[in-house]
């Protein structure tokens, strides 16, 4: 059975590699498998300066001031100081500071302009994080499709959120729609094999209403806002449920707590 290695065994193995050439925290903690904070302590056990991943110290100077400025994504500060996205996530590291990631419950109408620029057209660029297939992202899984979407109608979006524009990776939320707005386009007939004609029969004709399945009550609820142009104005909670052919008291509840998915 192979000895266990002491705290002083590793804590040498590490200051040897540190010595030997400029190497990162994260190289030298993969290389010799240990923990990345421990390598940082032996580093700073050693006296020795931070790891530049560039030889130009202003360049981490400024990367580094910004970065403890305020929280801001990577790619935002490589966008702003025009560095390399991997020479601010290696500033990142050496700083200790963990990876950025905004709430999406923090999210305002400020936070979002100030990681978007608008452009001609109406148009607004993500600065954020792009996912690897290249999707802007507000977060862990949030796009910022569905972001813009919520910051301008103050929902979340139903089922796909998409653009409308031509301009690729728009996150003006001006240029958003979901399957709610889609559903609501004048002329459309059908959307995602629910019968829109009987919907807006049953919203806007009178008695008798067409008899709705389940995801058909639930859209016509949903195109029951007067924003939408379906209705001209908000339908009373008993009338709404005569017309959907469902209890008022679950119309309260899905204007209460939301249309269940």
């Amino acid at each position: 059975m192979p000895a266990v290695e002491t705290r002083a065994q590793k804590w040498e193995r590490v200051a040897r590699l540190l010595k030997k050439e400029p190497i990162s925290n994260m190289a030298a903690a993969r290389q010799l498998r240990v923990d990345k904070a421990f390598v940082r302590e032996v580093r700073e056990g050693l006296g020795m300066s931070p790891y530049r991943l560039s030889r130009d110290q202003q360049n981490w100077e400024r990367v580094a001031r910004l970065l403890k400025k305020e929280p801001i994504s990577n790619i935002a500060v490589a966008r702003q100081l025009r560095v390399d996205k991997a020479f601010v996530r290696q500033v990142r590291e050496d700083l200790g500071m963990r990876p950025f990631w905004l709430h999406r419950d923090q999210w305002t109408v400020v936070d979002f302009e100030a990681l978007s620029v608008p452009v001609g057209g109406g148009h607004r660029l993500w600065r954020g994080r792009f996912s690897t297939t290249n999707v802007p992202m507000a977060g862990r899984s949030e796009t910022a499709y569905r972001l813009a979407f919520r910051l301008l109608h103050g929902r979340e979006p139903v089922g796909r959120c998409e653009g409308t524009c031509t301009r690729k990776a728009c996150v003006a939320g001006e240029h958003q729609e979901d399957d709610v707005m889609r559903a609501a386009e004048p002329g459309r007939l059908s959307y995602q094999g629910m019968d829109l004609v009987a919907i807006r029969k049953a919203l806007r004709g009178t008695p008798p209403y067409p008899r709705l399945r389940p995801e058909e009550k639930r859209m016509a609820f949903r195109l029951a806002d007067p924003s939408l142009g379906v209705v001209a104005a908000a339908v009373p909670v008993i009338q709404l449920a005569r017309r959907l052919g469902c209890c008022d008291q679950t119309i309260r509840r899905w204007r209460d707590e939301g249309v269940p998915a």
